[in-house]
């Protein structure tokens, strides 16, 4: 399915940079170097933006602007992955285990292993669960989203 995605006020900022890491330069750009710090876990981005001395209105319709991805539904894929983008390292271990899911791309001037679907389901478990476990820094994480629990 695809649409326009919408990144709101509510979202933490960790969760929109690993969801959406094509906005990290937007980001940097206005002062954000937080993003990979503990404040980015619980601080939203309507905080971030009053923080910065930035309208959060102006700075959301910015941010949404500059993205677009297809995106499975949650209510119809039982996983999904966390990759706390800013701390990956890009060894490549997860792209080398699972190629058809992770690639290596460029963000911010740094090569970063990033899922081509966050979304998934039984079928591509084993592979991403590997990815995951393989990781030297540990930035991946499978969420259960049926049982409603992180795997690893």
């Amino acid at each position: 399915m695809t649409h326009e995605p919408t990144i709101t006020k509510d979202q933490t900022i960790q969760d929109i940079v690993q969801q959406y890491p094509e906005v990290v330069p937007i980001l940097k750009a206005k002062g954000f170097h937080c993003m990979g710090c503990g404040a980015s876990e619980f601080e939203n981005i309507e905080q971030g933006a009053i923080v910065h001395g930035l309208d959060p209105k102006t700075l959301l319709e910015e941010l949404n602007a500059s993205i677009t991805h297809t995106i499975t539904p949650t209510s119809q894929a039982r996983y999904r992955i966390e990759h706390n983008i800013p701390d990956c390292i890009g060894c490549s271990a997860c792209a080398a285990i699972h190629p058809n899911n992770w690639e290596m791309k460029e963000v911010n001037g740094e090569i970063k292993a990033l899922p081509k679907k966050e979304h998934f389901d039984d079928g591509e478990f084993e592979l991403n669960n590997e990815a995951a476990e393989v990781c030297p820094v540990n930035v991946i994480h499978i969420h259960d989203q049926k049982m409603n629990k992180k795997i690893i």
